[in-house]
């Protein structure tokens, strides 16, 4: 029977062992993140999204970004479906009811880009990405001319472009992280 000294000796090998080996994969998701920021262009923002939800979402894939931006998209349509509901001026209800109409439908597209992600061998999300951009823009230029915006559904466009932008980047390079692991 080993002894209690024998025990701790043991334990803190390894763990000794086992932490290194945990951070190399996590710094090899790291520079692949960075990479993936990089071709955006807002790529510091990019990075602050990124580490603010590390370990929100498995980062570890390019396609996590996908769940970022749905999770994003869900929480602004939540945050402008609530002051549709809150609002007494009837002009601001109906512009945030049609927003939360659009924000609905892009989360909708951001469902359907996950799937082709998933299911697809070399997938092509750009129309739904279109599509949540065009809908995301509706609702931007709804709000464009109203200097009144408590929900800022205006602010909310530009928030949810950078995602889509990251999105488009991480897209571009899911074909070629499958080709090389075929190789």
């Amino acid at each position: 029977m080993a002894s209690h000294s024998q025990k701790i000796i043991l334990l803190a090998l390894i763990l000794a062992i086992a932490v290194p080996i945990s951070k190399c994969g996590e710094e090899e998701s790291s520079r692949r993140l960075e990479d993936l920021c990089s071709e955006t262009n807002r790529s510091s923002d990019c990075r602050n999204i990124l580490k603010s939800n590390w370990n929100r979402f498995n980062l570890s894939d390019d396609r996590a970004v996908v769940e970022l931006a749905i999770a994003k998209s869900k929480e602004i349509y939540d945050g402008i479906y609530r002051h549709h509901l809150d609002s007494g001026d009837e002009r601001l209800k109906s512009k945030y009811l049609s927003c939360a109409i659009n924000y609905y439908d892009a989360n909708c597209n951001l469902e359907m880009a996950r799937r082709t992600l998933d299911f697809d061998e070399f997938p092509d999300i750009t129309g739904d990405v279109d599509d949540v951009e065009e809908k995301v823009m509706s609702c931007w230029r709804e709000f464009r001319e109203e200097s009144l915006d408590p929900g800022r559904a205006r602010d909310s466009g530009e928030e949810i472009g950078l995602y889509l932008e990251m999105i488009r980047a991480a897209a571009g390079r899911v074909p070629l992280e499958e080709v090389e692991a075929l190789i």
